[in-house]
């Protein structure tokens, strides 16, 4: 497996920044927005597509960190699930 590695330097000076995406999702019953980076997106169907169940079930079964906003909580969980894929945790 190869990782890509990412130069914020080289980000910046090509003036392509991350697109972020508000969508909604129903969480314990209740409609709720989350905003995302598209990557996180495509990140979260993945995950959620392997276990055969909605962004909305991924997510209400995800151990999220409850400190954080939802928003966060995604990115660190999706980021904690490919660093400790790649093997870096």
């Amino acid at each position: 497996m190869s990782i890509e590695t990412y130069d914020a330097r080289t980000a910046l000076s090509s003036n392509k920044a991350a697109r972020s995406s508000k969508r909604s999702v129903v969480l314990l019953g209740k409609k709720t927005s989350v905003s995302l980076e598209d990557e996180f997106w495509a990140a979260l169907r993945r995950l959620a597509a392997a276990e055969d169940k909605t962004i909305s079930e991924f997510i209400a079964s995800a151990p999220l960190d409850k400190r954080l906003n939802l928003s966060s909580a995604l990115r660190v969980f999706i980021l904690r699930h490919y660093e400790r894929i790649a093997g870096a945790m």
